[in-house]
C-alpha cells in the first residue's frame, strides 16, 4: 500500500511537491513503474493504467526528453524508441480491436495519440535531422543503423491503416444503400474513425512512403471521409484533412474550417458600444471602429442606430450587412473589382478611407 500511494504521488503531484517542469521530467521514473507494474500485475491491472495514461500525458511536452550533444545521447534516445515501441504496439492492438467491434474509448484514443507523439519525436532525435525513416532502412536487416522496431512498427501501421481503410469500407455501403438503414446510433458509433484516421496520419510522418499509402486509402474512400467530416464534432486535430484537397469536398471543407472558429460567448464583461447615423454610416462606423485599441474589440460590440429604440443581435447584424455594402458600393470606389472575376475585389490605390 506504501509502494502504491508513492506511485501516485507521481501521478497526480501536488504544485509545492512536485512542480510541473520537474513533473515532465519524471517519465523515465514512470516508464520503470509501468515496466515493473506489467511484470508483477498485469497490464490490465488499474495502477497500470494510470502509470501508462500519465506517462504518455509527460511524453506530449515538448522538452520531455530533449537532451544535448553528448555521445551518448544517441544510444539514450535509441533505447527510449525501444521502451516506446511496447506501449504504441499495446495501444495499436487496442484501437485495432476497438475499430472491428466500434467500442473505443475516447480516453484510449488520447492515450495512443501521446504516445505517438512521443515515438515520432524520439524517431526525430534518433534520426538527428527530423527526417522520416527511409524505405532503405525499412527491409535492410543488413544495414548498419537497421532495427527490429522500424520493421514492426511499420507493420502496425499498415495494419492500422488496413482496419480504418475496412471501417470506411463499410461506412460506403451505408452511403450506397448496400448496407443495414442508416441512423444516428450507428453515425455516432462511427464518429470515432476520424480520431483514429488523425493518428495513423500523425503515425504516417514516421516513415518514408507512408503518407503516400495513407492518401491513397483517402482518395479511395473519399465519399466515406466527407460524409464523416459533415457529421463530426468539433475537433482541430482535423485540420490536416484540408490539405488533401483531391479528397474533401467544398461542404466538408467549410465543415473543417468552422471547427477552427472559437466558440462565440455572450457574456462580455465590457461592451464597446456605437451611436451610429445611418445617413453617415461608413465615416462613423470608421470613427468607432478603426480609432480604437484592438484589445477594446475582443469583447462585444453593442449597436445602436440613431434616433432608433432598437437593440440587441438583429440591430447588430443589420450593421454588419449595412457597412458591407457600404464597404464595396461602387460609388465609394474603395475596392475595385478584379478585371477576370467580378467577385472579387482589391483595395483601389488611389483612394483613401472617408474620414
Amino acid at each position: 500500500m506504501i509502494a502504491e500511494r508513492t506511485i501516485r504521488l507521481f501521478l497526480n503531484p501536488m504544485a509545492d511537491f512536485l512542480p510541473k517542469p520537474v513533473h515532465v521530467q519524471c517519465w523515465p521514473i514512470l516508464l520503470e513503474f509501468c515496466k515493473l507494474i506489467s511484470e508483477t500485475k498485469g497490464k490490465t491491472d488499474s495502477l497500470y493504467i494510470s502509470c501508462r495514461r500519465t506517462l504518455g500525458s509527460l511524453l506530449e511536452a515538448p522538452r520531455a526528453f530533449c537532451g544535448g550533444g553528448d555521445g551518448g545521447y544517441s544510444s539514450r534516445i535509441q533505447n527510449l524508441v525501444v521502451e516506446l515501441f511496447p506501449f504504441v504496439k499495446e495501444l495499436a492492438e487496442t484501437t485495432a480491436e476497438g475499430l472491428s467491434s466500434e467500442t473505443i474509448l475516447p480516453i484510449e484514443l488520447n492515450e495512443f495519440s501521446s504516445f505517438l507523439m512521443g515515438m515520432r519525436r524520439a524517431v526525430r532525435e534518433w534520426m538527428d535531422g527530423g527526417s522520416p525513416i527511409p524505405k532503405s532502412l525499412l527491409y535492410n536487416s543488413s544495414h548498419p543503423s537497421y532495427e527490429g522496431w522500424i520493421f514492426s512498427l511499420h507493420f502496425i501501421f499498415l495494419e492500422l491503416l488496413g482496419k480504418v481503410d475496412d471501417c470506411l469500407k463499410k461506412v460506403e455501403s451505408f452511403l450506397t444503400g448496400k448496407g443495414p438503414v442508416q441512423s444516428d446510433a450507428r453515425w455516432a458509433g462511427w464518429s470515432h474513425i476520424l480520431v483514429v484516421l488523425t493518428n495513423v496520419h500523425s503515425f504516417s510522418k514516421i516513415y518514408e512512403g507512408a503518407p503516400e499509402l495513407l492518401h491513397a486509402v483517402l482518395v479511395n474512400r473519399r465519399s466515406s471521409v466527407n460524409a464523416l467530416i459533415r457529421r463530426a464534432k468539433k475537433n482541430e486535430n482535423l485540420r490536416w484533412l484540408l490539405k488533401h484537397r483531391d479528397v474533401v469536398d467544398f461542404e466538408s471543407r467549410r465543415s473543417l474550417v468552422i471547427m477552427l472558429f472559437p466558440e462565440g460567448k455572450d457574456d462580455y464583461e465590457h461592451l464597446h458600444e456605437m451611436l451610429i447615423d445611418r445617413s453617415q454610416l461608413l465615416a462613423e462606423s470608421y470613427e468607432y471602429i478603426g480609432r480604437v485599441d484592438a484589445h477594446t474589440l475582443h469583447g462585444g460590440l453593442f449597436m445602436e442606430f440613431k434616433n432608433e429604440e432598437a437593440t440587441g443581435p438583429g440591430v447588430l447584424r443589420e450593421w454588419f450587412c449595412l457597412v458591407c455594402r457600404a464597404i464595396f458600393n461602387p460609388q465609394n470606389v474603395l475596392f475595385l473589382p478584379c478585371p477576370n472575376d467580378r467577385r472579387r475585389f482589391f483595395p483601389n490605390p488611389g483612394e483613401s478611407f472617408p474620414v
